[in-house]
């Protein structure tokens, strides 16, 4: 879902050199731009949002918004460890 979000403001703001070509007035270049401004920052928010689930998937320690006392999945790294723990056994 985070994935299609940032392709879809990417998308936005690749369209819009042609939108900023058709607008012929000072008020809509602005807004044009309004709307460039808006959809990058949209853009990079989500793609930060998706890094930080890539990064809590991989490692659940990273994950910033659980607590401690909470049952947090585990990531790879800690399925990797536990296995590791086994074989050493």
């Amino acid at each position: 879902e985070l994935n299609d979000r940032v392709r879809s403001y990417i998308a936005i703001v690749q369209g819009m050199p042609d939108r900023m070509a058709g607008a012929s007035t000072a008020a809509e270049k602005a807004k044009v731009m309004a709307d460039k401004e808006k959809a990058e920052s949209r853009a990079f928010s989500n793609w930060i949002n998706l890094q930080t689930q890539i990064n809590c998937f991989m490692d659940s320690s990273k994950d910033p918004s659980a607590a401690a006392t909470e049952n947090v999945p585990p990531g790879i790294r800690q399925l990797l460890e536990k296995k590791e723990g086994i074989f050493r056994k």
